[in-house]
């Protein structure tokens, strides 16, 4: 299981989800739950494009992309075969060995713009996309940076305006990789944040169902991970010049 999503759009939440309802995320994982292993070789991959997560522009199209030049497959298949199964599964991998079903993926948004990428590697890979309204994602990540820059930077309202407007484009700019990329895969689904925060019970199994994945009774602990009020969480007023924007 591949799992998408713009920045900020519930992609460390479903992972959470995901891992109550047996699957396997990676044996380390940063605090946003990003396999700590494929989120350094996706970051690494970016680079060798001469982007970031934040700044994919120079990356090449989704179809070229789905041919890697030889030195990128070179490059992925010694750092698969050399670290993916410590990096990633640890002693877990001897649960992939055995008689019962073994279900496994990672969660980073950086998937986003390499799904190409990843389908030479994993052509049969199950592509689990979380999306969230486009207002709720900028502003989400501009209170991330007003925090981050607390004491250090002011952030007057005109700053604040044009940082928005760049996060609802760079959330763009994924949207299309995403759709691009998960067109590529035969088996996809795409989950929308606030219908999972409103009746999540309902929305998992749709997931599980979708994908074909073998599932019993949605586990309370996966729903306990979900607090419908961050559905609103950033129409207060604060951030109320948002709603004059586009």
């Amino acid at each position: 299981m591949i799992v998408v999503g713009m920045h900020r759009s519930g992609t460390s939440l479903l992972s959470g989800i995901l891992e109550r309802c047996g699957f396997f995320m990676g044996r380390e994982q940063t605090q946003n739950r990003e396999s700590v292993f494929f989120q350094d070789l996706n970051r690494e991959i970016l680079d060798l494009f001469g982007c970031s997560w934040r700044c994919p522009d120079f990356l090449p199209p989704v179809a070229e992309l789905s041919q890697p030049s030889a030195w990128l497959k070179d490059f992925m298949t010694a750092r698969l075969d050399r670290e993916m199964i410590s990096g990633h599964f640890g002693i877990h991998f001897l649960k992939a060995l055995g008689t019962q079903p073994f279900l496994w993926g990672w969660k980073d948004p950086r998937n986003s713009l390499l799904l190409p990428v990843w389908k030479t590697f994993f052509p049969y890979a199950k592509i689990l996309h979380i999306r969230r309204e486009g207002r709720a994602v900028a502003l989400s990540l501009l209170a991330r940076e007003i925090r981050r820059e607390k004491g250090q930077k002011l952030f007057d309202l005109e700053k604040k305006k044009k940082i928005y407007s760049a996060h609802l484009a760079l959330r763009e700019a994924y949207l299309q990789r995403i759709r691009e990329g998960m067109a590529l895969f035969e088996a996809t689904c795409t989950l929308q944040y606030e219908n999972l925060l409103a009746d999540p019970e309902s929305e998992i199994e749709k997931v599980l169902t979708s994908l074909k994945i073998p599932k019993k009774e949605v586990p309370r602990d996966a729903l306990a991970l979900i607090n419908p009020e961050n559905t609103n969480k950033y129409e207060g007023s604060e951030f109320s010049w948002a709603r004059e924007l586009p």
